[in-house]
C-alpha cells in the first residue's frame, strides 16, 4: 500500500494526534510495552505509528516490521484456506467431517454427570464443515469448567506443542463433544481442525500451504509458524498482567518456543506475523 496524507482520504492529521496521545498513555502507564498501529482506507495507508518497546528488559524499540503471535487471527487465514479449496470444490459445506477424517465417525455427546460418570448419547446429526467453520460442531477449547469435555482436553493435551494435527485429531476424536452439533456457539478447536483438513483436501502440510497459495502470493514475507534466527530480534515479547498491577512477560501454556518450527501447526492461534502483513 501507498502512504498518503490523512486529508486525501478524508481524516484529520490533528484528530490522529489524540489516537497518537492516547497509544503513547498506555505505554507511559505501564499498562503495555508497545504498541503498533496502522489505519489504511481505500487501499492506501494514512497513518502508522509505533509507541514503546518490544521487549522492556532489552529495551528494543518497537519498529514497523516488528513481529507479533497474531494468536487467534490465524483463525481467518485458516478458514480462507479451507474455503480456498471448497472454490475447487474438494468439498462441501454440509459434508460431515468424518467423510474425510474418519476418526470422527463414532463420536458421543456428553449430556451430563451421573454418579459414575459422564453421561453420554450418540450425535442428533453428524458434525458438519460448516459448523466446524462457524465453531457449532459441538467442540470446545479446554478451558471452560461448565462441562466435563473441558478437563477431558486437558488431561488428553489437546493442543499439545509435542504433537502434529494429525495426532492432535485423533486425540480430539476419542473425546465426547460438549455438545449436541448445530446446537450452540461454542469457541473451540475447531479452526485447528480445520487445518487437518486443509492437509487432508489438499495433500499439503497446513503450513506449506499456507505458505504457497496465501503467503507467498499476497507477500506476508513474515507470516509464518516460527520466527527464524536471524528475525528474532523483530520478535516481541507477550506480556501480561502482573499481581503488583504492572505488566510481565507472559508464562501460560499458550507460549512455546517460536524460535524453531514446531510440530503442531495451530489453525486456532499459531502464526507470527507483522502490521504490514
Amino acid at each position: 500500500m501507498q502512504s498518503v496524507a490523512p486529508e486525501k482520504v478524508g481524516f484529520s492529521s490533528d484528530r490522529l494526534k489524540r489516537l497518537d496521545d492516547y497509544m503513547q498513555g498506555m505505554v507511559d502507564e505501564g499498562k503495555l510495552a508497545g504498541i503498533s498501529t496502522l489505519l489504511a482506507r481505500k487501499g492506501e495507508i494514512f497513518h502508522q505509528e509505533n509507541f514503546g518497546q518490544l521487549d522492556l528488559e532489552s529495551g528494543r524499540a518497537i519498529q514497523t516490521d516488528s513481529i507479533y503471535r497474531i494468536f487467534s487471527m490465524t483463525k481467518p487465514i485458516a478458514s480462507v484456506a479451507l474455503m480456498m479449496l471448497h472454490e475447487q470444490a474438494k468439498f462441501r459445506l454440509d459434508d460431515p467431517l468424518s467423510a474425510y477424517i474418519p476418526e470422527f465417525a463414532d463420536l458421543t455427546v456428553a449430556t451430563g454427570m451421573t454418579q459414575t460418570g459422564v453421561r453420554l448419547e450418540s450425535p442428533i446429526s453428524a458434525p458438519t464443515v460448516r459448523q466446524l467453520l462457524s465453531h457449532s460442531a459441538g467442540f470446545s477449547y479446554g478451558w471452560f469448567q461448565d462441562t466435563p469435555v473441558d478437563k477431558m482436553y486437558q488431561d488428553a493435551k489437546i493442543l499439545s506443542v509435542g504433537s502434529d494435527l494429525e495426532s492432535m485429531v485423533s486425540r480430539l476424536a476419542k473425546i465426547p463433544l460438549a455438545y449436541q452439533p448445530g446446537t450452540q456457539w461454542r469457541y473451540s478447536v475447531s479452526t485447528d481442525v480445520v487445518g487437518r483438513l486443509v492437509e487432508v483436501l489438499s495433500g499439503q502440510s497446513f503450513d506449506q500451504y499456507l505458505q504457497e497459495r496465501i503467503f507467498e502470493p499476497l507477500g506476508m514475507s513474515d507470516t509464518r509458524f516460527h520466527v527464524p534466527e536471524e528475525d528474532l530480534d523483530r520478535f516481541a515479547t507477550v506480556y501480561g498482567p502482573s499481581e503488583s498491577g504492572g505488566i510481565e512477560p507472559s508464562d501460560n501454556n499458550f507460549l512455546r518456543n517460536f524460535g524453531r518450527p514446531p510440530l503442531l501447526f495451530s489453525g486456532g492461534g499459531g502464526l507470527v506475523s507483522t502490521i504490514g502483513d
